[in-house]
């Protein structure tokens, strides 16, 4: 297959994969003012949660 060939289908699967997926992008979100609230929450029994690198880390 000649070169030129190659280049004018790879431009157009390029343009085509581009175009699906600029129409397959989600919305933003956008947050709301609700009557929700959250009071007296305890993680981890009041202790700091620590995160390293070298060990995983589990909050109760």
């Amino acid at each position: 297959m000649p070169a030129i060939v190659r280049r004018v289908a790879a431009a157009a699967v390029a343009g085509g994969m581009a175009l699906v997926g600029v129409g397959l992008t989600a919305p933003a979100a956008h947050a709301t003012d609700g009557d929700i609230s959250f009071s007296n929450v305890v993680l981890n029994d009041g202790k700091p949660i620590v995160v390293g690198l070298s060990a995983e880390v589990e909050a109760r």
